[in-house]
């Protein structure tokens, strides 16, 4: 037995599905609402008989491991590794890999060590736990769930601590929570008389901190301290907070970008969870990519200052690369944190008024500019200017192109000459964005839906066969279910277990499409089955003639706009055949 199919064997579907979702009893399965898309009626299902999950609204579905990879929004190996991790499987590596593996096992160790102790020195300090609890606000479920501690003033507290676990000073040091003296020998604590919030990777597990100072008067440093980059901690790629906002982003389709540390802390204690913050750096590309596996929906609330509003430019760059929906908050204080002491649904209210990049960009622009004056008329386009050099789409560079020309009184031609003689507003060309992989699709379209259906009715009951005998691979789109339904073809009378056995490499599809069928069509007569397979049959070829007709229909006019009238000629006889079938 591989690896894998170990795992598999150890875990059951409905215990790892019901660790994320609550899971209800439907006959020999189990039901849910859908954690990848909003439902107002159950339809996700569990099999814990074939060992497989699929929701019957979004058209997502499989095994464990690619239920926790969209849950997590990560890939194969580490889904491999997180489930292994819970069955107790001890995943086969090269020696070295092996090594490298246990090294990194001790920096995540020494680290969980770290957030235990700052928190029983947050405990034992009436300073720090009277900033935190009275300050603060924070309840001791909050302090608890975002592993809130405190480093205190000694040199060397945290040092002695781990060395008595067994840790070395090397180890210390390549964790990122020690620091090697400039002379002679030996280590001191990076952080020492600091609130500690833990930096955690999307599983929970704590790979660095933040350290704030307690005093904000005093000279001890920068008021903010981050773990610097280690094996563990890559502070390009880190979100602090997304490991409790994964969910709530997922539900509401929305994640809400923030810059304070504490700002997330207190969203969250106010219920507001899809709230998280890039950690100890600028926000990069690859935080963007992280939260799009998530939501492609992304609302910033930076400072508004300079430094703010530069960042906010960047990132109207960076969601444009990714092709994600960028939308500005405008907090109306100093930072979320102090929106929320006065009231949450101000920070709710915030969040619901945000406003896309363009539109948030034409009004503070408007307010802070004279439209009356030329030079206003200026500086207004050369701001605007700047944001539609960032767009690759042609239709919404025009679209804003004209809402510029419109707002400040002068010709389209004059602003689309602009655009094309400014310098462009960065050295990075912007190419045409990429969408990031969507965790799931939102829903079946028509077609997908009826192939579906199809192919699941008569996988289930094979008395229904002869009603693909019309049928043939042009009227299916995915390569999965052309090769299914040759199986279903050529073993008129094969049954679930053998054509499992025929199509090894298209499994968890055949257990999705029997769960399908026998949700869908047991309680139907044998022969008001067949009636249905058939019709089933014949409504998909008349929505593959149709899209067929469209297409047609769209080369036909570019091939009549370009005056290649061979083409047209082809196309139109092509065009009348598929009419005549649907006569």
């Amino acid at each position: 037995m591989d690896e894998v199919s170990e795992v598999k064997e150890r875990l059951e579907v409905a215990e790892v599905v019901g660790g994320y979702v609550q899971l209800k009893q439907a006959g020999r399965n189990l039901k849910a609402p859908c954690p990848f898309h909003n439902e107002k009626t159950a339809s996700f299902m569990v099999s814990p008989e074939k060992g497989i999950w699929h929701c019957f609204g979004c058209g997502a579905g499989g095994d464990i491991l690619s239920f926790v990879m969209m849950m997590e929004g990560c890939e194969f190996k580490e889904a491999l590794e997180l489930l292994a991790r819970r069955a107790g499987v001890e995943l086969k590596t090269k020696a070295d890999g092996g090594e490298r593996a246990k090294a990194r096992q001790r920096l995540q160790d020494a680290h969980d060590w770290a957030v235990k102790y700052f928190q029983t020195c947050l405990v034992k300090n009436p300073a720090a736990l009277s900033y935190v609890v009275k300050r603060r606000g924070l309840k001791r479920s909050t302090i608890q769930d975002f592993g809130i501690g405190y480093a205190p003033e000694s040199w060397d507290g945290l040092v002695k601590f781990l060395r008595k676990k067994g840790f070395s000073e090397d180890e210390l040091v390549k964790a990122g929570l020690a620091v090697r003296k400039r002379s002679g020998t030996g280590v001191f604590d990076m952080f020492r008389g600091r609130i500690m919030f833990a930096i955690c990777d999307r599983a929970g597990r704590p790979v660095g901190f933040t350290g704030r100072v307690l005093d904000d008067a005093a000279d001890t440093g920068p008021k903010y301290l981050n773990t610097p980059q280690t094996v563990l901690y890559d502070k390009s790629q880190a979100i602090f907070g997304l490991h409790l906002a994964k969910e709530a982003i997922r539900a509401g389709d929305e994640a809400v970008l923030v810059e304070g540390n504490m700002d997330v802390v207190a969203s969250h204690q106010a219920g507001v969870r899809n709230v998280v913050a890039a950690s100890g750096t600028a926000l990069t590309i690859d935080q963007l990519k992280t939260l799009s596996k998530f939501s492609r929906n992304i609302k910033i609330a930076f400072d508004q200052d300079s430094a703010g509003l530069q960042a906010s430019a960047r990132a109207i760059e960076m969601a444009q690369k990714l092709g994600l929906n960028l939308h500005i908050i405008e907090v109306g204080a100093k930072d979320p944190d102090e929106l929320i002491q006065k009231g949450v649904g101000r920070w709710q209210a915030a969040i619901k008024n945000s406003r896309d990049v363009f539109s948030y960009w034409f009004a503070r622009s408007e307010r802070e500019l004279n439209l009356s004056e030329p030079v206003g008329k200026r500086q207004f386009s050369d701001r605007i200017t700047g944001l539609i050099q960032m767009l690759a789409d042609p239709i919404e560079k025009e679209s804003y192109m004209k809402m510029l020309a419109d707002k400040i009184s002068i010709s389209l031609e004059a602003v689309k000459q602009k655009v094309e003689q400014s310098p462009a507003p960065t050295q990075t060309p912007l190419k045409k964005p990429e969408p990031p992989p969507a965790p799931a699709p939102k829903s079946f379209s028509p077609t997908q839906l009826i192939e579906a259906s199809v192919l699941a009715i008569n996988l289930v009951y094979p008395e229904c066969r002869l009603s693909l005998d019309d049928l043939g691979a042009g009227d299916f789109q995915k390569e999965e279910y052309r090769a299914i339904l040759a199986a279903l073809k050529r073993h008129k009378q094969a049954d679930i277990k053998q054509l499992l056995e025929l199509l090894p490499a298209y499994g968890n599809d055949v257990k999705i499409l029997a769960l399908r069928g026998e949700e869908e069509f047991s309680y139907l007569a044998p022969a008001d089955r067949s009636f249905e397979a058939f019709r089933l049959g014949r409504r998909l070829q008349t929505l593959t003639q149709h899209q067929s007709q469209a297409q047609i229909s769209q080369r036909l006019r570019a091939a009549e706009s370009s005056g290649d009238t061979a083409l047209a000629r082809s196309l139109l006889a092509q065009y009348q055949a598929l009419i005549k079938q649907d006569e």
